[in-house]
């Protein structure tokens, strides 16, 4: 979680991470060729990260070089080492790997509950694996000069757990900062520079005008076929209220 009790003068670079792609090139006006792609699925890692973190722990918003795209890890100066929040979790998030490669094997796979894996890490761990598929495996390049390759699942080890069909509608409310490639649904939008959202028979020209006028949307969307899709909802352009 992103802690904003603590100044940022009052805090201190613990690591960086950084999803390296060779896409990320410069242009001949200084400009980087982004990756649609893995920049979706890094905000999501980010994302997820931040609700499994300790609040002494904060990621600041990606940022893109050329080559790579990277967000910076601060910690508040009383925790004083990594031990207090990352470490950890990626020392889980590696056994919860182990954990679900092994449960693919199974005739029957189980839950990922079953396996010791939390909704929380799960969803850390299908941005690493969606990161790994697009060749972007994430490094976390810690202030001590150590590094770690953050832990990714196969395919395989996702795929195998059985499907939700319990999920409850989720409740959406905030800034549209982002948009992606979407379906034959609609165009995908990003809120508050975290989890995507599909707009049902949303064109990518308004997506784009949401962003451009920093809109808010609000409404309530179902889990359909692998992704929260909104059906219907409200939207608010903040430019124009402001």
């Amino acid at each position: 979680m992103t802690d904003v009790s603590t100044p940022f003068d009052e805090r201190k670079l613990i690591a960086t991470l950084s999803a390296r792609c060779d896409e990320l090139l410069l242009g001949q006006d200084a400009s980087i060729f982004e990756a649609p792609e893995v920049l979706n699925a890094f905000n999501q890692l980010v994302s997820s990260l931040r609700a499994s973190l300790d609040d002494d722990v904060s990621i600041e918003k990606v940022r893109i070089v050329e080559g790579a795209y990277l967000a910076d890890v601060y910690s508040a100066e009383k925790l004083g080492s990594m031990q207090s929040g990352l470490e950890p979790l990626l020392e889980q998030l590696g056994r919860g790997v182990a954990s679900l490669e092994l449960n693919a094997e199974r005739p029957r796979p189980l839950p990922a509950a079953d396996c010791g894996v939390t909704r929380g890490m799960l969803a850390i761990l299908e941005a690493s694996k969606d990161l790994a598929t697009a060749g972007a495996l994430v490094e976390v390049d810690h202030v001590s000069g150590a590094a770690q390759t953050l832990p990714a699942p196969t395919p395989r080890a996702i795929s195998a757990l059985p499907a939700h069909k319990d999920r409850q509608s989720r409740k959406v409310d905030g800034e549209v900062t982002g948009l992606g490639r979407g379906d034959a649904r609609g165009c995908e939008v990003q809120i508050d520079g975290g989890r995507y959202f599909i707009v049902r028979n949303l064109a990518l020209e308004d997506a784009w005008s949401w962003v451009m006028a920093r809109a808010k949307l609000t409404g309530k969307a179902n889990w359909d076929n692998g992704q929260w899709v909104l059906d219907t909802y409200q939207m608010q352009d903040q430019l124009v209220l402001s």
